[in-house]
Order: C-alpha cells, then structure tokens, then sequence
C-alpha cells in the first residue's frame, strides 16, 4: 500500500469543517429539547455566577439560572433554549 502524505493545512481545513460540523448537528439534536419538562439533577455550578447546571434521564446538561443554593436537588423543570452543547432550563413549579 503506498503511503499517503496530507499538508498540515489540509489537516487543519478537515478538522475544522469536521468541528464546525459536530457543533451544527449537536444543536440541531439539541433543539429536540426545546419544550420538555421534567426531573433534573443539579450537579454542579455553573460558570456564570447564579448559574447551576443539572442532568436530565438522558444525562443532558440543562443550566437553570437561580440565586439559590441548588446543588444537590432535583428539579421539575422546562427546556426553553437549546445551544450547541447544552440546554437552557427554567423552574418548573408544575
């Protein structure tokens, strides 16, 4: 089998366009999310201060915005925004 050499810039391009590619079909899945309730465990704190960050049955990260103490709880609530690699939620006091 004879070897095949790829430029660095070529390597570069199809890294990329493969990236930028995960990151488009990431948040088309993610848009799935938009309007579902449901259980939520916070378990961790978000970068942004007041921010909280739960895991759904999926174990899809939902960052829920609150000034609470929340880590630890499980929370009902709903989907209202979906990104690239997480989902916005909001309380759900149904």
């Amino acid at each position: 089998m004879k070897e095949c050499v790829v430029e660095k810039e070529e390597i570069k391009r199809r890294s990329t366009v493969a990236s930028e590619l995960a990151k488009r079909l990431s948040a088309e899945r993610n848009l799935r999310w938009v309007g579902w309730s449901g259980e939520v465990f916070v378990d961790e704190k978000g970068k942004v201060e007041g921010s909280w960050i739960g895991r759904n049955f999926a174990y899809k990260p939902i960052v829920i915005e609150s000034n609470d103490k929340l880590l630890g709880k499980t929370l009902r609530v709903k989907v209202v925004e979906a990104l690239g690699t997480y989902l916005k939620g909001e309380l759900n006091e149904n």
